[in-house]
């Protein structure tokens, strides 16, 4: 049986893998890394990829722990 990471992004309805909940290492700010092409990540900005799945003027508010 394969259990969920806590550090993965998934879509709501479809439990499907976006990518992978993580922090800059230079700023520490909250990142998402999304798997390109290959083994190759790229870096996207938790707004970036709000923006990116639900559109421009999206708000992001961050709960932590």
């Amino acid at each position: 049986m394969r259990t969920k990471k806590n550090n993965e992004i998934r879509t709501a309805k479809e439990e499907i893998m976006v990518g992978i909940k993580t922090t800059d290492h230079k700023t520490g700010t909250p990142v998402a890394l999304i798997k390109g092409k290959g083994d190759k990540y790229d870096t996207f900005s938790v707004q970036e990829f709000a923006e990116a799945l639900y559109g421009k003027g999206v708000k992001v508010t961050i709960h932590t722990a």
